[in-house]
Order: C-alpha cells, then sequence, then structure tokens
C-alpha cells in the first residue's frame, strides 16, 4: 500500500496523510505565480517502519493577470474621438431655408411642413432669447392647439445649451409634460424640439393652462374581439346574409341579462323553434 505525505519547505516536520497536509510555499517570479509541490512516496510494511525513500518535486505554473495599462489608455482615446467625431445637433437639424433641405443627409423637408417652418420656430429659437434660456416658462406647439381642446404644454426645468451653434439655438431640454390637462410627476428630456411649431405661453395665460381640470373617463363598456374570434363572427355574418359587416364587433364588459334558468329555458326554446324537431 502506498501513501503520501507532504514536507513543508521552511521546516523540517512531515505531515503523513492528506489531513495534515501544509500549504505548499508560493514563489513569484517575473508576473507568474510558481507552485512548488514536495511529494513523498511511502511504502508501507507490515514489519518495518514507515519510510521515505523518493521525494518528488512538481512543479506548477499559474499565469497572473497582466494589467496593461497602454492598451487600456489607447481604448479610451479610441472611444473619445469616436464620440467626439459624432455630428452635433447644430449640424444634423441645420436647416437651408431657400431649398428646404438639410445640408447634412440631405433630406428635404415635408412639403406640408413649408408653412410652419417659414412662419413658426424651433423650442431653442425662443429659448435662446429669453432670460436664462426660459427655465420656469411654460411651452405648447401649435399642432396640440389644433388638435386638442384640452391643454397640452411643457414646463421647462434644465436647459442644456449647445455652445457651438451660431446663435445658440440647438441643445437640450428637460421638463414637465402636461398632455390634455394630465400633468405627469416625473421631468424628461422634450421631444421634437427641432419642429418649426413651439409657441410661448404668455405669463397672463399660465394660470388658465395650470388651472384646467380634466373630465373623469368614461368607464370602458366595450372591448374588440379578439382577432380568432372576430374572424369566425365575420365569417358566420358573411355565410348567413352574404353581406360584409360593416360594424365592428365589440364584446360588452357587462352582462344585462341574468344568468338563471328562465334565460336558459327560452334560448333553448328559440333554438328549437328555428331549427324545429328532429322528427
Amino acid at each position: 500500500m502506498w501513501n503520501k505525505c507532504t514536507q513543508a519547505v521552511n521546516t523540517g516536520h512531515f505531515a503523513v496523510g492528506p489531513r495534515e497536509r501544509k500549504s505548499p510555499p508560493l514563489l513569484a517570479r517575473r508576473g507568474q505565480v510558481k507552485l512548488v509541490l514536495h511529494i513523498i512516496d511511502v511504502q508501507d510494511e507490515p514489519d518495518s517502519p514507515r519510510s521515505c525513500p523518493d521525494v518528488t518535486h512538481h512543479t506548477v505554473m499559474v499565469k497572473k493577470k497582466r494589467v496593461r495599462l497602454i492598451a487600456e489608455m489607447a481604448r479610451k482615446i479610441r472611444a473619445y474621438r469616436e464620440l467626439k467625431s459624432q455630428p452635433r445637433e447644430s449640424q444634423r437639424y441645420a436647416l437651408d431655408y431657400d431649398t428646404m433641405k438639410r445640408p447634412y443627409t440631405g433630406k428635404m423637408l415635408p412639403v406640408l411642413a413649408w408653412p410652419d417652418v417659414r412662419k413658426e420656430s424651433r423650442l431653442f429659437s425662443l429659448l435662446a432669447s429669453m432670460r436664462m434660456f426660459g427655465v420656469g416658462r411654460s411651452f405648447t406647439r401649435k399642432s396640440w392647439l389644433e388638435d386638442h381642446t384640452e391643454p397640452s404644454y411643457w414646463q421647462i426645468t434644465k436647459v442644456k445649451v449647445d455652445y457651438t451653434a451660431e446663435n445658440m439655438d440647438h441643445g437640450k431640454a428637460w421638463g414637465v409634460l402636461t398632455y390634455k390637462g394630465k400633468q405627469e410627476s416625473e421631468v424628461k428630456e422634450v421631444d421634437k424640439v427641432m419642429y418649426h411649431d413651439w409657441r410661448l405661453i404668455p405669463k397672463h395665460m399660465e394660470q388658465q393652462f395650470m388651472d384646467f381640470e380634466p373630465l373623469p373617463e368614461p368607464p370602458v363598456r366595450y372591448v374588440a374581439y379578439p382577432p380568432l374570434l372576430r374572424a369566425m363572427l365575420l365569417a358566420q355574418h358573411k355565410k348567413a346574409t352574404g353581406s360584409v359587416l360593416t360594424e365592428e364587433p365589440t364584446l360588452p364588459l357587462k352582462r344585462e341579462v341574468q344568468l338563471n334558468k328562465d334565460y336558459f329555458r327560452r334560448q333553448e326554446q328559440e333554438k328549437q323553434s328555428k331549427e324545429g324537431t328532429a322528427v
């Protein structure tokens, strides 16, 4: 029977058995970890004491992770240059008012937007001419005034101006949105700031916009059928009448008929009167 015993390097102690092994020393050499194991093979004989005739040295080399500082710095520099090479908003949304094209992309604005481009203003065109860039003021859009009777507006809370623009009329803005009289609770970035339909709400009308109380929404009583059931109803109606159903079938959420025994008895009688008896 063969056993293994481990010998410590710094001490002359022999530990026999796997439970009494001590951790081997670690020697660091040039960024690597050298693990030296001293294993002694012991042959047990029934009539003789234990002896350690042979000593075998096992060396395991474990690579240590190297920190490449220059490569990491080069990666950060490439990411920074890529970020700086991206076009600014003043370059992307620049507009040639003679040809109605954006020079950066070469795309032409829709023809329906040309009157608003010549008459209306962008959001930052209004903010650039105001004190504190319009922080605290309210702005609405022409499309909101035409489409909704309820007040819809943005209350500006933060502005980040692109100072590289010629007239500082580009950038990002944040605020609280009130859409159709319902005010949102969180501040978010204002979208579509490059559209030419923004209008400033005068001071004497701001309180009128804010005092509006929206009407409670009526409860939902009907919902649309699932697609498969809707197709089955339309096919059944076309097969029975030979014409296409003009109205969209809806499913009532509240049943006005009580589901009792009389209701099911009447349903059965109507079915028998239509189909007739089996005899």
